[in-house]
């Protein structure tokens, strides 16, 4: 067949092709047929249904974000401009330990109650008791690809509720076979959230356990750390541990210096050179920002939440408690002027929204324990909160490491969202590539498209290739850039012109269409 006979759908025209694997860019045509990528040369006078002229505009792979909480929220805004304007085409859900299946009936409310202020109540997410039906909720119905791990908060609550023990040997074999069948229907892999309950109250032992099911059905371990704070050695060492032991490759999900290990960022990638010289499969991830976000029940001690949202209530208006509870807060790191609210609940809640926790407790004229039990209270815990915690020469260093990967964490919900919510990966482009050349273009793309579909077994997407999938994305080097800020951080990226997921459009110059192309991936 000669090139003036073929026939694709669309023709992107004489662009500077990076193809993802982090290979110097190279000119070419890349023409698209049947969603697929179907042909890369020179591709006119080839017959199209429509030619895009690049004008030698990067033309890459589209984003693959392996780390955030749109489990819910992509229901309620279908539209998800947020992620899809950043270039984002493939999401892969049940981070954190923490998301709505496996679950059954009777347990989903008081679930919810706990983690309304991380992922949202929109009801059709929530209606799904395992992993198979919420994958196939997604077909067609929203703008991006999505992909499942297994989260190990909720097989910990099905066969244990909120108990502060560790898990017996019949408890344990539970939640393994939870695992295995989340697995079985099409998890890329297992997420632990071990600074959240109710994982927060598991041993190590129950992990390695876990990772043993794991190993036999393939796939990743993609966990939070138990501890961001004095303990963090020991926290990464443990997770080492559970994949020493079992031979799974082990994700750290954002690997990011808080306020007690600021400046550690060498220390802390000299593990993970260490731990890959032994053997150990270890790779990391983590966003462009100096903050993180998170519920505001996280950010104090987890023993109150022992026996569930109930007995939680209960502690909090226990004046005894609250004593003791203001003791630990004294006693510990917490910076109450670096942490402001992102989302609330109640119309008098959300008049705090962009205000620092110290501001309101003084505003409220109450001391800062008071205020956040009579706040949680007031908000039925829907609270969260943008943490001000990490150094700006630790997040370059750390996003430099060959083992990186770039992901947002975005929480979708309020007006004083973290902006790495809407700016994540054209502030890598704009900012870190061409400003601070702090990364190539092709390591930074690398990073965002063939790394993380590697590394998680996404087998047709993450590269330029004939034959693999047609998630795209185009954008001008020169003008690519986040605009969103932690005063204005509902803005939208400029410079991400062009954005297909499986053949279709969804954002065409610069703008959402109404496409709703992706489709759920499971792990065969």
């Amino acid at each position: 067949m000669n090139a003036g006979s073929r026939r694709f759908d669309t023709v992107f025209e004489d662009c500077r092709v990076i193809d993802g694997t982090g290979n110097p860019w190279y000119r070419a045509d890349v023409g698209v047929q049947g969603g697929k990528i179907a042909g890369i040369g020179v591709l006119n006078p080839c017959e199209a249904g429509r030619r895009v002229l690049a004008a030698g505009k990067v033309l890459c792979p589209g984003f693959i974000d392996v780390h955030n909480h749109s489990d819910v929220m992509i229901f309620a805004d279908p539209a998800h401009e947020a992620k899809v304007r950043q270039g984002i085409t493939t999401e892969l859900l049940g981070g954190d330990g923490l998301s709505v299946v496996p679950m059954t009936a009777d347990k989903r409310a008081e679930w919810q109650r706990l983690w309304a202020g991380l992922n949202g109540l929109h009801p059709e997410a929530w209606s799904a008791s395992t992993v198979a039906e919420y994958l196939d909720k997604f077909n067609g119905r929203t703008p991006v690809n999505v992909a499942y791990l297994v989260p190990h908060g909720n097989l910990r609550y099905l066969v244990m509720g909120m108990e502060d023990r560790p898990a017996s040997a019949t408890e344990i074999h539970e939640m393994q076979t939870l695992l295995a069948q989340g697995l079985s229907e099409g998890a890329f892999g297992f997420s632990t959230g071990l600074s959240y309950v109710p994982a927060f109250f598991s041993k190590t032992e129950e992990i390695v356990a876990l990772c043993e099911v794991l190993g036999r059905y393939g796939g990743v371990h993609a966990t939070h750390l138990r501890s961001y704070g004095a303990d963090m050695p020991e926290a990464v060492e443990e997770v080492l541990h559970s994949a020493r032991a079992t031979g799974t490759p082990v994700h750290l999900i954002h690997y990011q210096m808080t306020r007690t290990n600021r400046g550690r960022g060498a220390e802390f990638l000299e593990k993970i050179d260490r731990a890959r010289e032994d053997g150990i499969d270890a790779t990391i991830d983590s966003y462009p920002y100096t903050a993180g976000s998170t519920v505001l029940h996280a950010l104090i001690p987890q023993w109150l939440a022992a026996g569930g949202t109930e007995a939680m209530a209960a502690r909090l208006k226990d004046p005894e408690i609250r004593s003791r509870l203001a003791r630990e807060l004294e006693s510990g790191s917490y910076d109450w002027d670096s942490h402001f609210f992102a989302c609330l609940r109640t119309e008098q809640g959300k008049a705090l929204e962009g205000k620092t926790i110290a501001q309101a407790a003084a505003d409220s004229r109450k001391p800062v324990t008071d205020f956040i039990c009579d706040l949680l209270l007031q908000e039925d815990f829907d609270v969260s909160c943008v943490v001000r915690a990490d150094n700006e020469a630790d997040v370059q260093l750390i996003m430099r490491s060959p083992y990186h990967m770039v992901i947002t964490d975005a929480l979708l919900l309020g007006s004083k969202l973290n902006p790495r919510s809407y700016g994540t990966y054209p502030r890598y482009l704009g900012h870190y590539v061409r400003e601070l050349k702090n990364l190539t273009l092709e390591d930074a793309i690398r990073k965002m498209t063939y790394f993380p579909a590697q590394r998680f077994g996404f087998q047709d997407r993450g590269m330029i290739r004939e034959g693999m999938a047609a998630d795209l994305v185009l954008f001008d080097p020169d003008k690519v850039i986040d605009t969103a800020t932690f005063a204005e951080p509902l803005s939208f990226p400029k410079g991400i012109e062009m954005v297909m997921v499986n053949g279709e459009f969804v954002v065409e110059d610069g703008n959402r269409t109404e496409a709703l192309p992706g489709k759920a991936l499971r792990r065969s």
